[in-house]
């Protein structure tokens, strides 16, 4: 893996090239409007309306190149600090049957794509897997007309894999995440069954076994709970028999960089997702169960 100073090191080279060629474009545009000054109206459309094109074919797309590699940067040298062999998988991060087989959130069936995943990343904790990416789906449900609409979600989702076990899923909602009659129909399908908390930390949401007489441990209350202080955006979370799933609904890691900035080497190393090292404490404890 490169340092931050190497990663900082080729951000500039490809900012410099990147700047040369969007001021090159500034250029041509301002001799359009020395043409047309000049009264030379034909010569200074076919100017401007080539330079349009190169834009949209060549300009943007390197603006668009720069700004992820900034986050692509950030995202191995700060947010992947803990995980070993990390390496970025942008937008290849989940299929939507992957999700689907997570049995965390409920998703959109039919044509077309419900799930759009990018900024994704993965590494190892130990002898775990852990991958991550900034997700947006979306999810029918009937309204009190009889009409079906539907819901977009929007947030960060971390999951983790280890070995398999055997024991009671669970899963953990908050109860103002999704919309009343779609979140039952999501839980029948799945086999949940609502049991008690014994947590005065969790007040703000529910906890479902895939076991109807599943006894809800003590430490189970107790360390969600302590996700729960640590990740304020907590939407969802899903503990299955060798995987482990947070869903921070509204929270986003990444943002848009534009090529005049350019960031420094502590800059790159810091970690944009303050939610990580909770999320990553809970994935350890369950899969040493």
């Amino acid at each position: 893996m490169h340092t931050p100073e190497q990663l900082r090191l080729q951000l500039k080279q490809q900012q410099r090239r990147t700047r040369g060629l969007g001021l090159a474009h500034v250029a041509v545009y301002v001799a359009a409007v020395v043409l047309l000054l000049l009264r030379m109206e034909a010569p200074a459309m076919v100017l401007g309306a080539g330079n349009a094109i190169l834009y949209f074919l060549f300009v943007r797309r390197l603006l668009t190149r720069y700004s992820q590699a900034v986050t692509n940067a950030n995202l191995l040298c700060g947010l992947c600090q803990p995980l070993e062999e990390a390496w970025c998988t942008e937008n290849t991060c989940m299929t939507e049957g992957e999700f689907e087989d997570l049995k965390l959130l409920p998703l959109r069936r039919g044509k077309g794509s419900s799930l759009m995943a990018h900024n994704g990343f993965a590494g190892n904790l130990g002898q775990l897997s852990v991958r991550g990416f900034e997700a947006t789906f979306h999810y029918p449900y009937t309204t009190p007309s009889g009409k079906t609409s539907y819901r977009f979600l929007n947030g960060t989702l971390l999951v983790s894999r280890g070995q398999e076990k055997e024991g009671t899923q669970w899963l953990l909602l908050h109860k103002s995440l999704l919309e009343e009659e779609a979140q039952q129909l999501f839980l029948d399908q799945n086999g949940y069954r609502n049991v008690a908390l014994s947590t005065c930390g969790l007040e703000d949401f529910l906890l479902y076994a895939a076991c109807s007489e599943a006894q809800v441990p003590e430490a189970l209350c107790q360390h969600l709970e302590l996700l729960a202080r640590g990740a304020k955006h907590l939407g969802a979370v899903r503990l299955g028999g060798d995987c482990c799933a947070v869903f921070l609904v509204n929270r986003f890691y990444t943002r848009r960089v534009k090529v005049r900035e350019l960031p420094e080497a502590q800059d790159l190393c810091v970690n944009p997702l303050p939610e990580r090292d909770a999320v990553l404490a809970l994935m350890r404890w369950w899969h040493k169960q």
